[in-house]
């Protein structure tokens, strides 16, 4: 009977011990289902996030780090591709990009994002009909995809497809035209092909929204001059000259207010305009001296002419073109002088002409003209001669 009850408190006893381990370990079952499962999912979106935040920071070696721990860990995580792309890209790494932007498109060849921004790769490198087939493409699932429409643009006008890209710009801004720098560049297109009115009315409305700003009043200024509506230019450029005197492009009005009264037929009001370049023109330039003594000479003020030219060549002897119009004053005010019988006033003229043609230099422009002007003067030289001397024969 002992037995059987040491048996029983044995029983018990061991029992007791045994409860509480059981408790322990379905302690321990709980605690493991409790503890959060690790997600490798949230770990690559967390990296991506942090990737992109490094992006934002210009970090770009750790923001690459961060993209390729999140394509180590999710071998199919697109967007990761598409911004090393990104990457790769604004290190002009052309080769880089396109790699990764098609691994991109790989794992999903519906992403416009990828599509684009590979295309734009290819633009970039100079691979601007693989670039161009993309953007069609693009444009053929989203008309309306204003990127897309500008980048092909953008190819069309790097190869030299004025009208093309013409056309797509006009695009965009009936989609938007709140896009900056849109229609300057329509402007500047329609100038480039010679569509003066098409060019006219982008910059007129520019000018009309921001009446103040100097930058689209010259613009307007210059678009008159390239249509050679010389009147309107030269007022433009007066109002230009007077509203912002103090502007670093002002003296760049002068000189085409300048060019343009001398186009308009009024050659003496240009005169001051030169003069005042002159003087104020820390780095004066050989075409400011050039147009002012070919005015002067114009009006037939042949010693003010040679004047300014001297007075340029002063500053550089090398400027061809100059030294040239200052022979042509020479030769003219020569024969002007001929005509007066002012033979030695005649004969030193052309003689200085002849050494003024042969100081252009090679490099010039003006050179080869300048050859057969030389031979010119010594013609003229005989002849004066010959006239000198038929006026002394009849006693003249």
């Amino acid at each position: 009977m002992r037995k059987i009850m040491c048996f029983a408190l044995c029983g018990i006893f061991m029992a007791g011990l045994v409860m509480p381990d059981d408790a322990d370990a379905q302690r321990g079952r709980k605690k493991k289902t409790d503890k959060k499962t690790f997600n490798v999912e949230e770990l690559c979106n967390r990296q991506y996030a942090s990737g992109l935040e490094f992006k934002k920071n210009s970090r770009f070696v750790d923001a690459k780090d961060a993209f390729n721990t999140v394509i180590e860990a999710c071998p199919e995580y697109r967007k990761a591709f598409v911004q090393l792309g990104n990457l790769a890209l604004q290190l002009r790494d052309w080769d880089e990009a396109v790699k990764n932007y098609e691994k991109a498109l790989e794992l999903d060849d519906d992403d416009m994002e990828a599509k684009e921004a590979l295309a734009f790769a290819y633009q970039s490198s100079g691979r601007n009909d693989e670039a161009v087939d993309i953007f069609a493409g693009i444009l053929e699932q989203d008309p309306t995809r204003i990127s897309a429409i500008q980048y092909m643009a953008v190819a069309y006008e790097q190869d030299g497809k004025k009208t093309e890209a013409f056309n797509l710009y006009q695009q965009a801004f009936q989609i938007d035209q709140t896009i900056e720098g849109l229609e300057e560049k329509l402007t500047n297109l329609s100038l480039d092909m010679k569509q003066w009115e098409q060019a006219y009315l982008f910059t007129r409305r520019q000018v009309d929204r921001a009446p103040d700003n100097v930058g689209l009043k010259r613009k307007l200024a210059f678009f008159h001059y390239k249509a050679e509506d010389w009147d309107t230019a030269v007022e433009l450029y007066q109002a230009l000259t007077a509203d912002h005197p103090d502007d670093p492009g002002t003296l760049g009005d002068y000189q085409l207010l300048g060019y343009c009264l001398r186009q308009a037929g009024r050659v003496e009001d240009a005169f001051p305009v030169y003069e005042y370049i002159i003087e104020k023109d820390e780095s004066p330039e050989e075409n400011t001296y050039y147009f002012y003594a070919i005015a002067l000479m114009d009006s037939g003020r042949l010693t003010e002419a040679i004047r300014i030219a001297d007075k340029g060549l002063a500053v550089d002897g090398s400027w061809g073109c100059l030294a040239y119009t200052k022979g042509e004053a020479l030769s003219k005010r020569g024969d002007s002088r001929a005509e007066q019988k002012n033979w030695e006033g005649a004969r030193g003229d052309y003689k200085s002409a002849k050494a003024a043609f042969a100081g252009v230099a090679s490099a010039s422009r003006c050179f080869d003209s300048s050859i057969a002007q030389q031979d010119r003067q010594d013609q003229l030289l005989d002849r004066l001669n010959k006239l000198e001397a038929k006026a002394a024969q009849s006693g003249e």
